[in-house]
């Protein structure tokens, strides 16, 4: 049966706002690896056959992207899969060496790493001092390892269970502009006749350093540019999103939404985003597609009033990985630590986790514990 480390004395993490400036210059995502994953979901690691390429247009062609054709052909991911971390230990298991921090460290005990996760966990805990939304995550310290994996709310499965036919054929919407906008080959006007299909997918796999916290994360790529030879992965990867027209065609995204937007990218090193502006009836229209550069975002955001910060972000994720830290003392895979955000409210809190939030699999650990004595 699971056991629970001893947890110490009860308190909470304050979500306060610290707009102190932040390195972001010591911030710079590096690509270790990726993975593909196929229409079963099935991940095969280091291959980049489901990486897609941004398509544009030729110059003068009037093009109208209609976000509602082909959902009832929509072969979507099904909602009830729990992957967890799985994908990228996966990777981690067949790339130890590729996975450590220090490769003149040749013992493969360690992956010499503070914390691995996915990089919407990561986006979660970022703006966090600026939005309401709840979150709960499981963390287990493995051989070292701080492994950070998101637990489904009670409001998030409520609203899952209940969402309407229309909030479902949303939901396709963007993966439908996706499609419009990227090809499987490079130059080559994609087929939209085909059904979308959003099990398939391109992982990358990074690494980076926030403040003294070493990270390695997977995040969804939705297609590379190649026309700037200089770009290396992940320089050269392009977020597409969507959003609702306003009035008299004026492109305007909510300031908290654009923290999302400006977040994920951020982890990422994405340099630019592709939107496409949808009328009522779900059309985009080839002149309310506009590009938002990464670095633009907050400042475009905080035009009438200062909102959000960049700094307060990065700060409070230095805060929540060193409270992380204080809390999580005992390594052992089966030891799981709830740390949870209620909505709307000011504190982080913390609790023993139970057999059931057990999130490392055994195959893992097994992979893990292999040749440890190496050198």
């Amino acid at each position: 049966m699971a056991t629970c480390g001893a947890v110490p004395e009860a308190g909470g993490l304050d979500i306060d706002i610290s707009e102190d400036a932040f390195p972001f210059e010591d911030f710079v995502p590096k690509e270790l690896g990726c993975f593909s994953m196929d229409k079963d979901r099935k991940p095969h690691i280091n291959n980049r056959n489901k990486l897609r390429y941004l398509y544009t247009p030729p110059t003068g062609q009037g093009c109208e992207y209609k976000l509602r054709d082909g959902y009832n052909t929509f072969q979507k991911l099904d909602d009830d899969l729990e992957e967890r971390l799985d994908n990228i230990m996966k990777w981690i298991s067949k790339n130890k060496l590729e996975a450590k921090k220090y490769k003149d460290d040749f013992k493969l005990q360690s992956l010499n790493t503070d914390f691995v996760s996915c990089r919407g966990h990561f986006t979660k805990i970022m703006c966090t001092p600026y939005v309401k939304e709840e979150w709960k995550m499981a963390v287990t310290l493995f051989d070292g390892t701080y492994y950070i994996s998101e637990v489904a709310t009670e409001e998030k499965k409520a609203y899952e269970k209940n969402m309407t036919d229309k909030e479902k054929e949303m939901g396709y919407w963007g993966y439908k502009f996706e499609q419009y906008r990227t090809s499987q080959v490079d130059g080559q006007e994609p087929d939209t006749n085909l059904p979308v299909n959003n099990s398939e997918a391109f992982y990358t796999v990074v690494r980076t350093d926030l403040k003294n916290h070493s990270l390695l994360y997977s995040a969804e790529v939705d297609c590379c540019e190649t026309s700037n030879p200089d770009l290396q992965p992940p320089f050269n990867y392009v977020e597409i999103k969507t959003n609702k027209i306003g009035r008299n065609k004026y492109k305007f995204v909510h300031p908290f939404k654009l923290l999302k937007w400006w977040a994920q990218s951020y982890l990422l090193g994405i340099p630019k985003i592709i939107a496409g502006f949808r009328s009522e009836d779900s059309i985009v229209q080839q002149a309310d597609v506009k590009p938002y550069l990464t670095c633009n975002i907050p400042k475009i955001a905080n035009e009438t009033r200062k909102l959000w910060n960049p700094d307060g972000c990065m700060n409070f994720c230095d805060k929540f990985l060193k409270f992380v830290k204080d809390v999580v003392r005992r390594d052992d895979p089966k030891v799981v630590y709830i740390f949870e955000r209620i909505k709307g409210s000011k504190t982080v809190t913390y609790k023993e986790g139970a057999a059931g939030d057990i999130f490392v699999p055994d195959w893992y650990e097994v992979k893990m514990n292999q040749n440890k004595d190496c050198v």
